[in-house]
């Protein structure tokens, strides 16, 4: 378990890391106005569920450990994972641990602007974070293309937090790109194995096939994880603040429906908006 100080809108934000019950949150509901509970089982999640604005299912893929290296690389996929990670060995691809840190926190956050999927790092959720857990990076020639930040819980688990390639800027060979990530994670995969870390969790998937963010499944499918389902909360113990919040939360998850709306579904949802 793990608590890691974070912002949540204008408020300070604890955030819990695999809670083993709810014994483990309830002190922080009087040190935080917001407490978010992150990838806890459904027995905590039902007993914090009185204290929740928010609250949703997390699908994750886990990779075992334990397992012999011999073992996880058989459990790569042969065409789209054990090949692009051979040739990116062999051209050369180098991995450096909590070297470039500065360097990789840049690539990351031009990687969300280009994506667009949430706001940028701030640099102090970014040094929070370093303090419990790891950066990789991986080059060619060179230069970075591909940064991974890891959280990690020692010995039980490392989780990817946060991840970016350089394949969405100029002067890259597109054809590097997904065999370099790949070697990457599986440099992770071998590193914490070698540390006797439990499990590496691929950091969430989601499970809807015609959703634009399952290609991203796909890749974290191939390294033969399993999914497990865990829970992720936003707890207030001010009522006042949890209902405004639980208020503002659905308004987020309203507007987040009808981005997803075919354009003319838009227009019927907010008809002010339709082309004259």
């Amino acid at each position: 378990m793990l608590v890691v100080k974070n912002r949540f809108l204008l408020f300070d934000d604890c955030q819990i890391w695999w809670p083993n019950s709810p014994e483990d949150v309830f002190p922080l509901l009087s040190r935080s106005p917001v407490v978010s509970v992150m990838q806890c089982g459904d027995q905590v999640a039902s007993a914090l569920e009185p204290h929740a604005f928010r609250s949703k299912p997390f699908y994750t893929p886990l990779i075992d450990l334990s397992l012999s290296e011999q073992d996880l690389w058989s459990r790569l996929d042969a065409k789209s994972c054990r090949q692009p990670i051979r040739r990116a060995g062999d051209i050369g691809c180098t991995v450096s641990v909590n070297d470039g840190g500065e360097q990789a926190f840049e690539l990351i956050n031009r990687f969300i602007q280009l994506r667009d999927y949430r706001r940028p790092i701030s640099a102090r959720e970014w040094h929070s974070c370093l303090q419990h857990g790891d950066v990789f990076t991986a080059r060619h020639e060179g230069r970075i293309l591909a940064a991974h930040l890891v959280l990690v819980d020692r010995p039980f688990r490392a989780r990817l937090l946060f991840g970016a390639t350089a394949r969405l800027e100029g002067r890259v060979q597109q054809t590097l790109m997904g065999g370099v990530n790949r070697y990457l994670h599986w440099f992770e995969f071998k590193y914490y194995r070698a540390a006797g870390i439990l499990c590496y969790d691929l950091g969430g998937v989601e499970l809807d096939e015609k959703s634009p963010l399952y290609s991203i499944t796909r890749f974290k499918l191939s390294f033969g994880g399993e999914i497990v389902k865990q829970n992720i909360l936003r707890l207030a113990a001010n009522p006042a603040l949890r209902l405004a919040l639980r208020q503002l939360a659905r308004a987020k998850q309203l507007g987040e429906r009808i981005k997803r709306l075919p354009r003319r579904a838009q227009w019927r949802a907010h008809p002010q908006r339709a082309p004259s």
